[in-house]
């Protein structure tokens, strides 16, 4: 990972599970806001309980936290954010500069670093319960861009599982679309002959598993095909692990 893919940037960070990856970009460098998503609400609710115990008593509202929270909920789903409330900052202030509120702003001046403005670590991160795959095409054409950075680390085969070819497909064209111009897509993708294991949890995951034809070593050129768009593959390595499953690609796309 690489400072400059996140310093002063709007991330997405999807399937963040616990919260682990999302918590040391927050921390080590220093994003405007992180958006960790899973589909898995007690995963969420987990992720949510660890924040508060990073939170420090004062420093972020619960109604401000309830605003952020419900804003980066209408924000994935392309939602034109406006508060209901025209005392308070509109909704799209919580989701683009962090919890914000009128009535404390000695709280909201303890939160942000004075040399840069950012919003500081742990005061830069939200957790949502969220499906990321659309369900057709016509959600994706209206997706709206907002992140910089999408971050997606171990998700690919768990969709491809769910979803299928098609699922997938709409799930990467959803990223681009979701990507402002010159955005990045941090991807690290399970190889094929990781998906076996898991085809045996379900009939269902079986009976998609042998339907696959649209395999990993297809992604990069998906990717950077004119279905997709995006421009080049500015970084690739293997990721660091003691285990043989675990050190795989890790790739940047550029949009």
């Amino acid at each position: 990972m690489k400072k400059e893919w996140f310093h002063g940037k709007n991330v997405l960070d999807i399937g963040c599970n616990r919260g682990h990856i999302t918590y040391a970009i927050a921390r080590l460098f220093s994003p405007k806001s992180i958006v960790g998503i899973d589909i898995d609400k007690k995963i969420v609710s987990m992720a949510n309980k660890d924040l508060h115990l990073h939170l420090e008593s004062g420093i972020i509202e619960e109604s401000a936290k309830f605003r952020l929270e419900r804003a980066a909920k209408l924000r994935l789903e392309g939602v034109s954010i406006y508060s209901e409330d025209r005392q308070h900052f509109p909704l799209s202030e919580y989701i683009s500069e962090g919890p914000i509120s009128v009535h404390n702003t000695q709280s909201q001046a303890a939160t942000a670093d004075p040399d840069s403005g950012l919003r500081i670590f742990p005061n830069n991160i939200v957790f949502v319960e969220h499906n990321y795959v659309p369900a057709n095409d016509q959600l994706v054409a209206k997706q709206r861009d907002y992140f910089d950075t999408v971050v997606c680390l171990s998700v690919t085969k768990w969709i491809h599982l769910n979803y299928r070819d098609e699922g997938l497909k709409r799930f990467f064209k959803r990223i681009y679309k979701h990507l402002r111009p010159g955005g990045l897509l941090v991807l690290e993708a399970q190889p094929f002959d990781n998906y076996g294991r898991r085809k045996k949890l379900s009939d269902r995951l079986r009976a998609n598993y042998y339907s696959i034809q649209f395999k990993p070593d297809e992604f990069d050129a998906y990717l950077l095909s004119e279905q997709i768009g995006f421009r080049q593959i500015i970084h690739e390595s293997i990721t660091e692990h003691e285990c043989d499953g675990f050190k795989r690609p890790l790739k940047v796309f550029l949009k």
